[in-house]
């Protein structure tokens, strides 16, 4: 059995190391991606909904003393 010449095996490394740089690449983008959308769609209507939540919160607060113990 004939063992890879050392042009071979360098050959192979770079193809390899050519790979990982693509997928790496591929995965930063895939994280732009995402934060974008995190910042300018999903952030906003958490903010909205957190807006409306604290309305709806103080609202069901109003003149409420606690249980009546008139029996």
């Amino acid at each position: 059995m004939a063992f890879p010449s050392v042009n071979d095996l360098t050959a192979r490394l770079e193809k390899l190391e050519q790979n990982i740089t693509l997928t790496l690449q591929e995965i930063d983008n895939n994280f732009s991606i995402c934060q974008h959308k995190v910042s300018t769609r999903i952030l906003p209507q958490i903010s909205r909904f957190a807006e409306v939540s604290e309305d709806i919160w103080e609202n069901s607060k109003v003149n409420y003393g606690g249980p009546s113990l008139n029996l």
